[in-house]
């Protein structure tokens, strides 16, 4: 035989009139949003099993959810780890819920915001392959698909010019460009940007050959 408490009570809330409060059996059992207490068709009187209160619970929980991640995706693109990150106070099942829709309806896109990333990083930063991949890594995104995206849109003539681009910056900036100090200065920033110690080296030599 299937357990079923009766709904004895429904009212709203009173610090969140946008909230219902629902009694089992003459005791708080759950709060839901107006949207989910429309959708269930809720009334006084009403037997509900274990199973029709947690399926309303997620429910009404994934509608939250959902919600709060449209209004965070409304102010920056985040990787899929993130807005799991940003949602951790929901339940698993809610957020794994969420995430899948997103997905289908492109709001969340690793493989496109990977691409948009090393765009910015590559056109604008001006980051060797290094930075680029901690960058990469810091927003979450799948060691994986980092490696795709850099072999599809980074390669060594763009970390050469990425390069001499900062050297020939810095370089204008220093009092005395052939001094060793500012020299070892110059080769830590671009090691900075993300630059690799061969590539590094490669600008340093064909720069100061006559040296």
């Amino acid at each position: 035989m299937t357990f079923k408490s009766k709904i004895t009570k429904i009212e709203k809330q009173q610090k969140d009139d946008r909230r219902i409060s629902v009694f089992l059996n003459e005791k708080f059992a759950f709060g839901i949003c107006e949207n989910t207490f429309f959708e269930f068709q809720l009334r006084e009187g009403d037997f509900l099993t274990i199973e029709d209160t947690e399926k309303i619970i997620l429910f009404d929980e994934t509608q939250q959810a959902k919600k709060k991640a449209l209004n965070i995706l409304s102010k920056k693109y985040f990787s899929e780890q993130e807005l799991k990150q940003k949602l951790k106070n929901f339940s698993e099942k809610a957020v794994e819920k969420v995430v899948f829709e997103l997905k289908k309806y492109g709001y969340v896109d690793d493989k496109e915001l990977a691409k948009r990333l090393v765009h910015d990083f590559v056109k604008i930063k001006g980051f060797g392959e290094f930075k680029i991949k901690i960058e990469l890594q810091r927003r979450k995104i799948n060691e994986n698909l980092i490696e795709e995206t850099l072999e599809e849109f980074y390669n060594e003539e763009t970390e050469i010019d990425s390069a001499k681009k900062h050297f020939f910056k810095k370089l204008r900036s220093l009092k005395n460009p052939q001094d060793q100090k500012e020299k070892t200065k110059l080769y830590r920033y671009l090691l900075s940007k993300g630059f690799s110690t061969d590539t590094v080296n490669e600008i340093f030599n064909e720069q100061f050959r006559n040296e």
